[in-house]
């Protein structure tokens, strides 16, 4: 039997219009994939990769689809930096911040490596100086050695108003060897980056150690990094990090990822003589950053931090 089913203009217009407007947002979502360049300096290799892990968490925490190539690797971060501020395009650089990166740039207000990452510095010495360093017990007692950075970084200025002697150094990627052939004492490094570093250089250089006695303490943080013209980019990641960070991924990453998973049980931090350093060109944001992305110990991996 044969059913008339009368369908009115009106309902066949509305179907047409519904039609018409998917196809056409189809395109649209096709163009609204996100292409970044992850800019680096020479000598971070290593700690590149952890980094580069972080920067994807953050952007599968949003509906776009995104592609993400590393740039070509910068001689110092100084230049890293010029040519983040020059650009009009997504570029995405992972440093420390300071006064002026976050007066020239746009920071994501998000520490990579969480409250207790970046301003948790052990040393990178020689062989050689391990004993002599056990000895020490005082910042007084710091002063009496020398301290390796890259020319440009924050620390640089955060450990000279402490009164302690830096040598900064241009070409970032020279700072290990030059740290074991005793160019300057120690070589500060980040609680999560100087294991890494360590084992990727101790082969090629065998009176390369790490410090077993100092803990040296400040406010600091890494962030990732845009241009200026990139608003929407860095609201993009901070929505990411802040997602990442509320289901716990991203202290999930830091504590299971290859090159930091070990970083507490080696860096044995509780019997460490701990050294702080009074504050320095740190920001208000900056202090509220490490204070809402805190590292909470005993958290289960799969869980919430709180």
């Amino acid at each position: 039997m044969k059913l008339d089913i009368p369908i009115s203009r009106k309902f066949v217009a509305i179907a047409i219009g519904l039609l018409v407007l998917i196809l056409s947002i189809q395109p649209t979502l096709a163009q609204e994939k996100i292409n970044i360049k992850f800019l680096w300096v020479e000598g971070w290799e290593t700690v590149g990769k952890y980094r580069l892990d972080v920067l994807k968490l953050a952007l599968s925490k949003q509906d776009r689809p995104y592609s993400v190539v590393l740039a070509k690797p910068s001689p110092s971060q100084r230049r890293a930096a010029a040519t983040l501020r020059d650009s009009d395009t997504p570029i995405v650089m992972a440093m420390g911040t300071s006064s002026e990166n976050e007066r020239t740039l746009l920071p994501v207000y998000a520490p990579i490596y969480l409250g207790i990452g970046s301003g948790y510095r052990l040393m990178l010495t020689q062989n050689s100086l391990k004993t002599r360093l056990r000895s020490v017990s005082s910042l007084s007692d710091l002063r009496k050695f020398t301290i390796g950075q890259g020319s440009g970084w924050t620390d640089v200025a955060i450990l000279q108003n402490a009164g302690l002697k830096v040598i900064s150094i241009g070409k970032e990627k020279l700072l290990i060897r030059m740290t074991a052939r005793g160019r300057f004492d120690l070589y500060s490094r980040g609680l999560f980056e100087i294991f890494s570093e360590y084992n990727e250089n101790k082969d090629a250089y065998p009176n390369l150690a790490v410090d077993d006695h100092l803990l040296v303490v400040y406010k600091f943080a890494i962030y990732f990094f845009t241009g200026p013209t990139q608003m929407k980019l860095r609201n993009t990641l901070f929505e990411g990090m802040q997602k990442a960070y509320a289901t716990g991924e991203l202290q999930d990453l830091l504590v299971t990822h290859k090159l930091t998973k070990d970083t507490l049980k080696l860096a044995n931090l509780k019997n460490r003589k701990r050294i702080d350093l009074p504050p320095y060109g740190i920001s208000d944001k900056t202090i509220s950053a490490l204070q809402a992305f805190q590292f909470v110990p005993g958290k289960k991996i799969g869980k919430a931090p709180f």
